[in-house]
């Protein structure tokens, strides 16, 4: 017999909890597999930006099993799927963490396109935060390519952008880049 779609709703949100809860307590095989049941539910009842997020986690499981190419594969699908759907916050989180992925692999001017692109969306649908944490971010991509004066002026833009939203976190890495560009 069919399953009601709100009890797949339901599964999919459960298996979803279960593998951010694997990936917090470092059980990664099971946060892939009930991501991966989650996204097979989601993908059953169209929820294309559900399978967005999904694709996102996934790619945030396999960067932390240092799969990068593998991670950049579902960032991308992430990025495609919240791209056709209009969820403009999706792509910029896809955005973001491939840029993230980049950074990490030193691969600092792929990083900072990432980034800008993260923020140009940030800034078109009016998230402070995720304004904010793209500058952070493009802070770090242009200390990577040696690049002191962007650096600085993502830092200034960073730490008010920080400071209008108020969030403690954001404002104190955005704090920790200033003291960097100190120390350069």
């Amino acid at each position: 017999h069919a399953e009601p779609i709100g009890d797949k709703m339901l599964m999919a949100q459960l298996y979803n909890n279960l593998a951010v809860v694997g990936q917090m307590t470092g059980q990664i095989d099971a946060a892939l597999e009930n991501n991966q049941k989650s996204l097979q539910l989601k993908e059953q009842l169209g929820d294309a930006v559900g399978m967005a997020n999904s694709y996102i986690n996934l790619g945030l499981i396999y960067s932390i099993m240092g799969e990068y190419d593998r991670a950049l594969e579902y960032y991308q699908q992430a990025a495609t799927i919240a791209k056709r759907t209009g969820a403009q916050d999706r792509v910029a989180d896809a955005e973001s963490r491939m840029g993230t992925l980049y950074w990490g692999q030193e691969d600092y001017d792929r990083a900072a396109a990432h980034y800008l692109t993260s923020l140009e969306i940030h800034q078109k649908i009016g998230n402070a935060t995720g304004v904010a944490t793209a500058y952070i971010n493009l802070v770090g991509a242009s200390l990577g390519k040696n690049d002191l004066e962007s650096a600085g002026t993502y830092a200034t833009q960073g730490l008010e952008a920080a400071q209008q939203i108020g969030v403690a976190q954001v404002i104190a890495a955005a704090y920790n880049n200033i003291t960097i560009l100190q120390l350069h």
